[in-house]
């Protein structure tokens, strides 16, 4: 399955995040890595890699968030069985209809989550955000699934 992520990922794997939000984050990574056929979708550029990469750089000091984003960047941004990044080249124009909504919720900063899904096969984007869950759960042909539904089922 082919699924979008969102900053919680790499917020969660922060050394100042909580223990419960650090051990959900490495929770989902050790079922994402056991599952070949499971792929992060991810687009470039986005808030997300930014994110994954600054995180790396600014908590090098940390041994195990150190750790945990050189595994995340190497087993999964780096291989292209576990990541399908798609470049601004390839991404496709959202519907208009998700467009408004989006501007209309004042969620335009989480579009590229949307362009990503496009190119995913189920649609769905893992997020902790409540509000834009809430506000876009109704939109037909993509899924926005709460961290804490998903790894409900996520086994």
């Amino acid at each position: 399955m082919d699924f979008v992520v969102n900053e919680w990922l790499p917020e969660y794997l922060r050394p100042t995040a909580s223990a419960e939000k650090r051990e959900k984050a490495v929770t989902f990574l050790k079922i994402f890595i056991m599952k070949p056929k499971d792929r992060i979708v991810v687009r470039e550029p986005s808030e997300f890699l930014r994110k994954i990469h600054r995180f790396r750089k600014e908590f090098d000091y940390d041994n195990e968030s150190r750790m945990l984003y050189k595994n995340f960047i190497k087993a999964i941004l780096e291989n292209s069985e576990k990541c399908l990044q798609i470049p601004d080249s390839d991404s496709l124009p959202l519907p208009i209809e998700l467009q408004e909504k989006i501007s209309k919720g004042n969620f335009s900063s989480d579009t590229y989550l949307f362009e990503a899904a496009l190119h995913s096969d189920s649609k769905a984007i893992v997020t902790t955000d409540e509000r834009l869950q809430k506000h876009l759960a109704d939109t037909v042909g993509f899924q926005v699934i709460l961290l804490d539904d998903f790894l409900a089922g996520y086994v």
